[in-house]
């Protein structure tokens, strides 16, 4: 699945074969829930799918900036493989957490994110 960002949307592309999520750009759409829908519903409908081959999800976030309603789609994508790992033992989450080196706000929101999803492994990168 693909999704094309646009001035205030990110590019995403989820990979089932190789098990991978990138959400990249910027997320402020007028309409966060309704952007991230397409997303959300494949990951509801699918995400056993996707980690059963590996057992692994590699996610990279790479925002350079997010609004509030975008914070909430993130937590949800995030919570729905959080779950899945704290169900099944061989299953495992990274996510790269990429921010610019002085990027404290965006660096911050990564850690808590981290805080909220304990069967979620993070791994911050900071951008020079």
């Amino acid at each position: 699945m693909k999704i094309v960002g646009t001035n205030n949307t990110p590019n995403i592309s989820l990979n089932r074969g190789l098990n991978y999520l990138i959400i990249e750009g910027v997320s402020y759409p007028e309409d966060a829930e309704n952007f991230y829908h397409p997303l959300l519903s494949e990951l509801e409908n699918h995400a056993p799918e996707y980690l059963s081959n590996r057992g692994r999800m590699d996610i990279k976030i790479q925002l350079e900036y997010f609004n509030t309603v975008s914070a909430k789609m993130l937590f949800k994508i995030l919570r729905i493989f959080d779950k899945l790992a704290g169900k099944y033992d061989f299953i495992n989450i990274h996510v790269a957490w990429e921010y610019e080196f002085d990027d404290n706000d965006l660096l911050e929101a990564g850690e808590d994110y981290e805080c909220m999803f304990h069967n979620t492994q993070f791994k911050f990168i900071e951008k020079k």
